[in-house]
């Protein structure tokens, strides 16, 4: 019996923050993520007999709908799996990389940092890798297809959820940022042209297609198709010099963890 820890049996670790509140008792396996309906989809994902793979998937995928400001398909990350029949743990590096029109210095002179070129506009914006990360974790050592574990999420992204306070806090104190890079009607995190409130139902169609798109026709869709194309013409209209051969180029990358012990236990993460 596991009490209050992140484990899914036979493969992997899906950590994230979460509450000590209330204890948790599992007999097969628990997923843990910083929302509690990102958990409830890798729990989904878990009772329908994928592995843990499939879960923690399931479970960035349906963040990524609920926590937007936080994780998902614009960004990078990195996934450390441990494989039960052989004893070997790996880990996936799916992070951002600079498109090739970054210089080592581009950030270095006194207008890009009075304008924050690194963290403001399209300068400030890296090739994402979280998208290929996904689809090669499932092919590589998960059960089900992307579209079986896109399921929860594209359900949450089109029926919609409630929105919690800090969620509308993190979309007020967003709010002249976004209206500055994306017109007000495109953006889903308003309602009559202000921030959606805490309570709200928030709904997010345009999401819910493009895991549609993936599920569909597969990363190639994000990294040489419209996605992609689109991705491109929004960095690059917000101040970017981001090209389609940055996104065609991205390759991830598997490497050894970094291994210690405490208290008995054997601790593996990422490099």
């Amino acid at each position: 019996m596991w009490r209050t820890l992140a484990w899914v049996a036979g493969t992997v670790v899906l950590g994230g923050a979460f509450s000590l509140a209330d204890e948790v008792i599992a007999r097969q396996g628990m997923v843990s993520s910083a929302h509690e309906l990102g958990s409830r989809a890798g729990v989904e994902i878990l009772q329908r007999g994928g592995n843990a793979v499939d879960a923690a998937v399931a479970t960035a995928l349906a963040l990524n709908v609920v926590e937007p400001n936080a994780s998902g398909i614009g960004g990078g990350g990195f996934m450390t799996v441990y494989l039960a029949a052989t004893g070997e743990v790996i880990v996936l590096d799916y992070r951002e990389v600079a498109p090739a029109s970054a210089t080592t210095d581009m950030y270095a002179s006194d207008q890009a940092k009075v304008e924050r070129w690194s963290s403001l506009g399209g300068r400030s914006v890296g090739v994402p890798g979280w998208l290929l990360g996904m689809w090669t974790a499932l092919e590589k050592y998960g059960t089900m297809t992307f579209a079986q574990v896109a399921a929860p999420a594209i359900r949450l992204a089109e029926e919609g959820f409630v929105v919690h306070p800090m969620q509308e806090g993190i979309i007020v104190d967003s709010f002249a940022k976004l209206l500055s890079y994306t017109s007000s009607d495109l953006l889903p995190y308003l309602e009559d042209g202000l921030p959606i409130g805490a309570g709200r139902n928030l709904r997010q169609p345009a999401l819910a297609e493009t895991f549609r798109l993936v599920s569909e026709h597969g990363p190639q869709v994000f990294y040489d198709g419209p996605i992609g194309e689109a991705i491109v013409a929004a960095v690059n209209k917000a101040g970017g010099a981001m090209t389609m051969d940055d996104l065609r180029g991205y390759a991830m990358e598997t490497r050894e963890p970094v291994f210690g012990t405490y208290r008995g236990y054997q601790i593996y993460s990422v490099p």
